[in-house]
């Protein structure tokens, strides 16, 4: 699935959801769904990315990482913060 939402200051935020899967987190096995958020400005160049495994069922991510564009890094994306969920009480 695909969706895009203008923002104040003529930016973009464009959403792709892929394939799904599963992950168990303390005994728990989850539902995840691989999600990309990526926000362009006016001309359609990449300004931040997040890539990460959602949950539905905790509506929440269980992991991910907050990227901005490195010509210069693998990829072209150096991650800034990175996160997971290690423990479901």
């Amino acid at each position: 699935m695909r969706m895009s939402f203008p923002r104040t200051g003529g930016d973009t935020v464009r959403y792709h959801t892929s394939q799904a899967g599963e992950e168990v987190i303390s005994g728990r096995r989850l539902r995840v769904i691989q999600t990309e958020v990526l926000t362009v400005d006016s001309l359609g160049r990449p300004k931040r990315r997040l890539r990460e495994r959602y949950a539905p069922g905790l509506a929440t991510a269980t992991g991910g990482r907050f990227e901005v564009p490195d010509a210069s890094a693998p990829g072209g994306w150096r991650t800034e913060q990175e996160f997971e969920l290690s423990v479901i009480r």
